[in-house]
């Protein structure tokens, strides 16, 4: 994915950068790196967001979905009872936001 990332000659946030950014997220999860993963987006979201990618239903549902299971991941992986408490409400949020988005559409 780096040797990827590095031949893009593209600047900002483009579709090609909405892959890899699933990607590694979803790599970081499968290796039980949950707080990784949670840096990840929180790195690139705003990116994303002025991207305008959010607009399409699908990559919104993706990467909603990824940022709320990086923040259970890493939930999981605090003992910190305060800081687990707010990671699971943002992700209940997520999850509001994503059933929310679902119900519109039908």
């Amino acid at each position: 994915m780096d040797d990827a990332r590095a031949a893009w000659s593209v600047p900002g946030f483009q579709l090609q950068h909405y892959w890899i950014m699933l990607a590694e997220g979803m790599l970081e999860l499968y290796a039980n790196r949950g707080r990784a993963a949670w840096t990840l987006m929180t790195e690139r979201w705003s990116a994303l967001a002025r991207s305008q990618l959010l607009r399409v239903a699908i990559i919104r549902a993706q990467m909603v979905h990824l940022r709320a299971a990086a923040i259970l991941a890493t939930a999981t992986e605090t003992e910190d009872p305060r800081e687990r408490r707010a990671l699971v409400r943002a992700a209940e949020r997520d999850a509001r936001a994503l059933s929310k988005r679902s119900s519109s559409a039908s």
